[in-house]
């Protein structure tokens, strides 16, 4: 019986590890700006008309304006 204990409660954990690491990726993936396309940042004009810059982990990047 203690066997079957355990078992129960390591699915519990790895199921619940698994559904924060989806939150967790889902969460990154929904919020991540779309990245300001070539097509505009090869433009001779201003790019600030299309994009603007956003901060992107460590550092920052172009991204579409919403």
């Amino acid at each position: 019986m203690d066997g079957q204990l355990r078992l129960h409660i390591i699915m519990i954990t790895v199921t619940t590890m698994f559904i924060v690491q989806v939150i967790i990726v889902s969460w990154i993936a929904i919020t991540n700006p779309e990245p300001c396309p070539k097509k505009y940042m090869d433009m001779s004009g201003d790019v600030t008309q299309y994009c603007e810059i956003t901060s992107a982990g460590l550092g920052t990047q172009w991204s579409l304006k919403e």
